[in-house]
């Protein structure tokens, strides 16, 4: 916000000049009426006809008060003023040139104006001067002490072409009378009043002249007097400059809005602190960007005045320069937690200009001497603005006696995982400390610490990422001061357990990818502009080509402003691409060589927004889905021969839209794929909540959130699916973009189609702050437990539904994920940068999923892969995240397991591919049907009854079948039907007559029978 308002003061310094009007002087005055309108900086100039001074007499008119400016430049162009007026009314002011030329300028801000808020506009005239205005010049008089407001001097050097003046106020004050140069004063006046001076030449009516708008705004704080000490010389015990706050405590120092800040004076909004910091490059301000009525409390460390003798002075300096500026309290207290008394109060503002100096305040603490002492500078906002940032700075006690001084200046530095070094500074020519280092909030030691004759210690065998307090006390023979600090400092997290390397590729265009894009199943990197696909192809000996290949395509009806998904649609074996744009959507279909694209464009209106590749009919042949921001979603049916045909309706209906980041998974593990979509729209009570939609194996899906415990109204944008505790399920973290509905969640799939909140307890929250629209699941460092890239975050699994989290360890829009050197790491790309994983030694499998009945990319299947430490599963899905596309290869870390003993792979359209004993640390492609199933032999003694069936086959087994798949085949091998078990019996009726085949099968097992339908 600060530098969004010293931006619009620069843009508003940049006059727009009217033109030129040239006032006829043997004709008379030109009148001007204006109403200005926001962001107005319109000038008017005018010139004389013959050379002669100009005259400007506001007849009426308004400004907003302290925002918008009346400017008046002079012939050479200096200002005569730069004002409000009288609290805004720019009524009777007059100014007179030096000079033919006269300017009139405006400059408003962005809100209030003269049009649209009703102000009486400007009327002036302008008129050539017939006489010589005197030379006046006005000081403001401190009268605090006696009217507790102020006066102003007038004093007058040269009274023009005039023999007698009459000198009047805006206030209704007695004119007074002057015959020659000399000097009269005016007042008192009450603090804050807008006093402007007009002189009148008594032998012209014609010739006025206005001082600008003159005022006090405070009475100047009383100053430090000192002690006076009955022997000896006074000492100054404690000393703040506020360089690092060590010790300083209350509510926060985060400088956030309402709060105080430990800041430096570059640092302010305009118009409002200080330029620079009274002492030592920094001080203590409160800050008030947004309007805040909080109050920020900053209490210091313990001042010891136990053995003060005499008396007792606070002082401190002061700067409070702003229109909104709130009330400061300084209070006193013999505990750090209160009860604290006030000893000083100021409310508004005192300096007039970031540059104007700080002014000195003393307060008498006499009463305190023989006590241990705490300060408070407690301050609260007016609510009004952001111009409210006062500040504190070089804040000292000064008393008489003998003392042993607390180090001040506490700070630490050189920190490191292990390490810290810690320095003070002696107050008093102490030569002797004792410091205590320990875990943060410990509070203040009761007993000794470690002795040093330096002013620093080097902290060895500290813990990583951990916070821990300082404190320091002087020795001074046989006693000791009070405890300096606590300085409080963190050590470094340890590194997260994948680290990345980012270097830069040459991209051109928006929306990037992951992705095989020539068939050779290793991950290129493609960008998408207007009239071209950028594809940086990844070479057979790893790593990236070094210049791009650039396909030209036709201008693209629709850019992949909103999304970006990839498949080969029409299996000619080049990936093929669907832009998601504001208004459409577009497919680019590669050609049978993928060195060209023919762009496919629908006229229909689709708001895009997340989009995906999935066999929703499960016919072998991919479809494409794309969410609707504003009406029901939208899907393109693949006809066979790869033409898609658009249809809309029937999955995620609800009026208005709202669906933002769909994702196929199969959350039922009943062998088919349904669809989340995370739903984003603030305060909608139907818009916004989550929507599941199941598939019952026969491409019917039915919403069903509610029933399993994902009906959230938390504004997402995507999910992260995956098994997150390694227990066969996939389960869900739902990432937040905005907390106005709730924050992120993570859901354990309860392995019965329903899900159980367990964020509690995850170390997600409070440890992830990050919000945003991106989330996704890899295993980036190979330990074989799943884990969450949030927004840059990356949240580290355990296994256990428990994260580590380590922020900004990617792009804050964590981009598009694949291994991009095959080294069986994944890594990233984010505009031009490429994250590559730097890899450790545990060990991974890749598999790249080749369909034939199935779709040719395999996508909708289940992977698992077994090891010694159990299963992990991946279902392969095109479209995840919100915006971005990744990998079609499935990647598992399995750790420090040295083998696989099988990839189980349940392919959409009902194959099971077993392959036993793979290698690893290699990138496996699995053909659909080039490892059969293995025969379950617990099944060999099962019937079916009837046979041949009518409407319900009942199942006779020895054994329960119960969370069994059951899957249905015709005679020529497309499947029917697919479901998990319920029951020992399947409602066939839907079948057609005929010959079909029914597999049961179980962790890649099967057992097959024919039977007929009637």
């Amino acid at each position: 916000m600060k530098k969004i308002t010293l931006l619009l003061f620069f843009l508003a310094s940049c006059y727009f000049a009217g033109a030129q009007t040239t006032v006829d002087c043997t004709v008379g005055s030109v009148n001007t009426t204006y109403c200005y309108v926001n962001d107005d900086t319109t000038s008017f100039v005018f010139t004389s006809s013959d050379g002669s001074d100009l005259q400007v007499t506001f007849n009426a008119g308004q400004v907003e008060n302290t925002w918008d400016e009346l400017i008046v430049l002079d012939t050479n162009g200096t200002e005569l003023y730069n004002g409000y007026g009288n609290a805004g009314d720019l009524t009777g002011l007059t100014f007179q040139s030096n000079g033919d030329t006269i300017t009139v300028s405006i400059n408003s801000d962005v809100t209030v104006n003269c049009t649209a808020n009703g102000y009486t506009q400007w009327d002036f005239d302008v008129t050539c001067a017939t006489c010589t205005n005197a030379t006046a010049t006005y000081t403001v008089v401190n009268d605090c002490a006696t009217s507790g407001g102020f006066l102003v001097n007038v004093d007058v050097t040269d009274i023009g072409s005039a023999t007698s003046l009459t000198i009047s106020d805006n206030q209704a004050s007695a004119t007074q009378p002057l015959i020659a140069a000399g000097m009269v004063q005016f007042g008192p006046y009450a603090n804050t009043t807008d006093v402007v001076i007009s002189i009148q030449n008594d032998q012209d009516v014609n010739c006025t002249g206005s001082s600008g708008s003159i005022t006090q705004s405070n009475c100047p704080p009383p100053a430090p007097v000192g002690v006076t000490c009955g022997s000896g010389s006074s000492t100054f015990i404690f000393t703040e400059e506020f360089v690092s706050g060590s010790g300083w405590t209350g509510t926060s120092f985060s400088g956030t809005n309402g709060n105080w800040d430990i800041t430096g004076g570059s640092a302010n909004s305009v118009d409002t602190g200080p330029s620079t910091s009274f002492s030592g490059g920094t001080h203590l301000e409160y800050e008030a960007s947004g309007n805040s009525t909080a109050t920020a409390s900053a209490v210091s460390p313990a001042i010891d005045l136990s053995t003060a003798t005499d008396g007792a002075e606070l002082s401190f300096y002061l700067h409070a320069y702003g229109a909104e500026m709130g009330t400061l309290d300084v209070k006193v207290g013999t505990s750090a937690s209160g009860p604290f008394t006030t000893v000083f109060t100021h409310t508004g503002e005192l300096q007039t200009s970031a540059t104007e100096a700080w002014v000195p305040v003393g307060v008498n603490l006499d009463t305190y001497v023989g006590q241990v002492i705490y300060l408070e500078f407690r301050h609260t906002g007016t609510g009004t603005g952001f111009h409210g940032d006062m500040s504190i700075d070089y804040v000292r006690i000064e008393t008489c006696g003998s003392f042993c001084i607390a180090p001040s200046s506490i700070v630490a530095s050189a920190i490191t995982q292990t390490s810290a070094t810690v320095s003070w500074t002696a107050n008093s020519g102490e030569s002797a400390w004792e410091y205590v280092v320990q875990l943060a909030g410990t509070g203040i030691p009761t007993g000794s610490g470690t002795a040093t004759g330096t002013t620093s210690a080097n902290l060895t065998t500290l813990s990583a990422g951990t916070s821990y307090e300082v404190y320091v006390r002087a020795i001074c023979g046989l006693d000791a001061s009070v405890w300096g600090g606590p300085l409080t400092f963190t050590t470094l997290a340890p590194p997260p357990p994948a680290t990345f390397t980012t270097s830069t590729v040459g991209t051109t265009g928006t929306q990037r990818a992951a992705v095989d894009m020539n068939g050779d199943f290793l991950d290129d990197v493609v960008s998408i502009g207007t009239t071209n696909v950028n594809i940086f192809y990844q070479q057979t000996l790893g790593g990236l080509s070094g210049t791009a290949t650039n396909i030209t395509t036709t201008s693209a009806n629709n850019s992949p402003s909103w999304s970006l998904a990839a498949a080969d649609y029409d299996r000619n074996g080049f990936t093929d691409l669907l832009y998601g744009g504001g208004n459409g959507v577009t497919f680019m279909r590669a050609n049978a060589t993928g060195t060209g694209f023919t762009e496919i464009s629908g006229s229909e209106y689709v708001f895009s927004q997340r989009s995906n590749f999935v066999d929703l009919n499960q016919d072998g042949h991919l479809d494409a889905f794309v969410c609707h921001d504003v009406d029901p979603n939208v899907y393109y049916m693949n006809d066979g021969t790869g033409n898609l045909v658009f249809n809309q309706g029937g999955l995620g209906d609800i009026a208005g839209g709202g669906n933002y980041g769909s994702i196929w998974i199969d959350f039922d593990n009943d062998r088919d794929m349904d669809m989340f979509i995370a739903k984003c729209r603030g305060g909608s009570s139907t818009i916004n909540i989550n929507e599941m939609h199941e598939n019952d194996g026969t491409g019917t899906f039915t919403e069903v959130a509610s029933a399993v415990g994902l009906a959230d109204p938390l504004q997402t944008w995507s999910s992260a699916w995956g098994d997150f505790d390694n227990d066969g399920d996939m389960d869900v973290f739902v990432g937040a973009s905005s907390t106005a509905d709730g924050t992120h969640k993570l859901m354990r799939n309860n392995g019965n189609s329903t899900f159980t909140n367990v964020t509690a307890g995850s170390g997600i929250l409070p440890a992830l702050t990050n919000l945003g629209i991106e989330n996704a699941t890899y295993d980036f460092d190979n330990d074989g437990n799943l884990d969450i890239a949030s927004n840059g975050s990356i949240l580290f699994g355990n296994g256990d539904l428990t994260f580590t989290v380590f922020d900004n360890v990617l792009s804050g829009n964590n981009g598009s994920f694949g291994d991009m050197n095959n080294d069986g790491f994944i890594d990233a790309i984010s505009g031009t940068t490429l994250y590559t994983n730097d890899t450790n030694g545990n060990n991974w499998i890749k598999i790249t999923t080749t369909g034939v009945a199935s779709n040719i990319n395999g996508i909708g299947a289940r992977v698992e892969v077994y090891t010694a430490s159990g299963v992990q599963i991946r279902d392969v899905r095109s479209g995840e995240g919100f915006r971005f596309m990744s990998t079609l290869n499935t990647h598992f870390g399995i750790g420090t397991d040295t083998a696989v003993t099988n990839i189980l792979i349940y392919w959409p359209s009902g194959a099971i591919d077993n392959v036993q004993n793979p290698t690893i640390n290699t990138h496996h492609i699995i053909t659909e049907g080039q490892a059969l199933g293995i025969e379950d032999e617990t099944l060999e003694n099962i019937a079916i009854h009837p046979n041949p069936v009518g409407k319900v086959m009942n199942i006779n087994s020895p054994i329960n079948l119960v969370g069994k798949i059951a899957t249905i085949f015709n005679i020529e091998g497309k499947r029917m039907m697919n479901l998990k078990l319920t029951e020992h019996s399947i409602d066939v009726s839907n079948l057609r007559q005929g010959s079909y085949i029914l597999r049961l099968e179980s962790e890649g097992k099967i057992y097959t029978q024919k039977f007929l339908k009637l």
